[in-house]
């Protein structure tokens, strides 16, 4: 079971095709149709990155989510919306959100954004003293 995925939580499929289309091959994505299929999602690969589509029906859903995600340390959370939902950006990066975008042409970027987040999962970096045993011959790194 892979480590972490791009999840897509959209109604209409616009964002996961155009997701698709900027990301590439590479990029994991797994589609999800309701916030409830999105939990199920995030449980299988905990270290995924969350696309949640913000809509009128699922503000509060969404917002809850993008709060619970404390559970998931490795997890991070976008927001994508249409324009009129702009101004919920500031509330939603002070839950937590790494991105929050009205625009479709923004997509390359948060899908560059993922694929590097999802790279930092699967390769951490090492730490302090991985880096210094690293450097001293014969020595092991545990």
């Amino acid at each position: 079971m892979p480590a972490g995925h791009v999840i897509v939580c959209e109604t209409e499929g616009h964002w996961a095709v155009t997701f698709r289309a900027m990301g590439g091959e590479s990029l994991p994505i797994v589609q999800a149709r309701s916030l409830a299929e999105c939990r199920a999602r995030l449980y299988e690969a905990p270290a995924s990155v969350l696309v949640l589509e913000l809509t009128e029906s699922r503000l509060a859903e969404v917002a809850a989510l993008v709060a619970d995600l404390y559970q998931f340390p490795l997890a991070r959370a976008m927001v994508v919306a249409a324009r009129p939902w702009q101004l919920y950006e500031r509330p939603f990066r002070e839950l937590g959100c790494m991105a929050f975008t009205t625009s479709m042409l923004q997509v390359r970027a948060l899908a560059v954004a993922a694929r590097r987040r999802l790279q930092r999962v699967a390769d951490p970096p090492l730490g302090l003293r991985e880096r210094l045993l690293a450097r001293v011959p014969g020595a092991s790194v545990r």
